[in-house]
């Protein structure tokens, strides 16, 4: 729907529409999902608990993984996060919202430093399927959770997917931005800064912090490489 944006949640809609004409004239949104939200308690409960613990782990500084799955786990347990995951997985993506891409995302991060980057590489895949259904491609928000899957992807051993997700971050800097150069040194820099502390920690390739990061800026290096054309 065009008059209001795509990862807006239910409650700051319904606040929207109600003063649509003037303060306190406004309608009711009859849209699937808004109908959906209505009718179900559970689902705008577990909205709202989902967005301030995401809003929450915002805030953390920095890049580790680890303080943010302490946040994580604090507001939002194990146990919580399974029966949201389980009651949005009943939707089809185009229904589930913002924010079942957002739980998805940082149960994928509490995988991550439980050492199983195999089950959070998997949430982190489904999680950019669901906001690509949303917000769509081409934000740096978007980028923000590819090069976690690039990070993941390594510390699962999978460098040809690792790199295959690069080259779409690339493709989407290209669009964006017509200073090749200055894009070439942030696409690069952003890489290791985003996507190493992924595969940090991790206990799959024993390789130390200093060689993945050459590894990870070899590969950026690599697909922002030029392609020379014969002619």
């Amino acid at each position: 729907m065009s008059y209001w944006v795509s990862d807006s949640t239910y409650a700051a809609r319904q606040e929207t529409f109600s003063n649509w004409v003037a303060p306190g004239i406004g309608f009711s949104c009859q849209c699937d999902l808004c109908c959906i939200m209505r009718d179900s308690r559970q689902l705008r409960e577990a909205e709202e608990a989902i967005i301030s613990t995401f809003e929450a782990v915002a805030k953390c500084n920095g890049h580790d993984p680890a303080a943010k799955a302490q946040i994580v786990n604090r507001l939002l347990p194990h146990d919580l996060r399974a029966k949201y995951l389980q009651m949005y997985s009943q939707f089809h993506a185009a229904m589930q919202h913002i924010s079942f891409g957002f739980l998805l995302n940082m149960e994928g991060c509490c995988l991550h430093i439980s050492q199983r980057p195999e089950a959070a590489l998997e949430a982190f895949k489904k999680g950019i399927a669901v906001m690509d259904w949303v917000i769509g491609r081409g934000t740096m928000e978007r980028k923000m959770h590819l090069w976690r899957i690039v990070g993941t992807s390594m510390a699962c051993g999978y460098q040809a997917e690792a790199r295959k997700v690069l080259a779409e971050i690339w493709e989407d800097y290209l669009a964006q931005d017509t200073n090749l150069n200055l894009s070439r040194r942030q696409f690069i820099d952003f890489t290791c800064t985003f996507a190493l502390p992924w595969w940090q920690g991790s206990t799959s390739i024993c390789i130390d912090d200093f060689t993945k990061m050459h590894v990870l800026h070899s590969m950026a290096q690599e697909v922002t490489r030029p392609i020379k054309r014969n002619g």
